[in-house]
């Protein structure tokens, strides 16, 4: 299979060459280098030693969520809390707004801020104000949010929660 050069110019040292494999069904492969010299002559690991190449082809597939803070039914939420939740992919940010998370505690919207961790692929939710005490809240996370394979979560996910009295 000839996947092609990907450039004709040098790499600078220790840069890593790529090449799209999607064609290619998972297994081992024999590399062939062949690099021109400056001074003209040529180069084929070929002759000398075959490079081995694994290729592993990933499907990507919608992200889920692999945790929440609060838990689902968790009880006695401090009032200064965040939602967090955690998905199994890095989440591509720009797919986020405003309505990506919203907390309500019964049928008033809570107002906050939405941001993203990418080192631990947690999307936050900060309320604007403090909740209120012994209250039950639900959280609603947007079907549209999508991992950064541009695969979107596919179904609303939702939790709840009951705050307690203290910050």
């Amino acid at each position: 299979v000839d996947l092609g050069p990907t450039s004709t110019k040098v790499p600078p040292f220790g840069e890593l060459r790529t090449w799209d494999t999607s064609t290619l069904t998972n297994g081992i492969y024999s590399l062939r280098v062949v690099a021109a010299e400056t001074i003209g002559r040529t180069r084929d690991s070929w002759s000398n030693n075959k490079i081995r190449v694994e290729v592993v082809n990933i499907d990507p597939q919608a992200s889920s969520v692999e945790y929440t803070y609060p838990a689902n039914n968790q009880e006695n939420i401090a009032l200064n809390s965040p939602a967090i939740i955690r998905f199994s992919d890095k989440i591509n940010p720009n797919t986020l707004t405003p309505s990506s998370v919203r907390l309500y505690d019964g049928i008033n919207y809570i107002t906050g801020l939405v941001s993203y961790n990418d080192f631990s692929r947690s999307v936050i939710f900060t309320p604007d104000e403090k909740l209120s005490s012994y209250k039950d809240y639900v959280v609603f996370v947007d079907a549209d949010i999508q991992n950064i394979y541009g695969i979107s979560l596919g179904k609303e996910y939702m939790f709840k929660f009951k705050t307690t009295s203290y910050i």
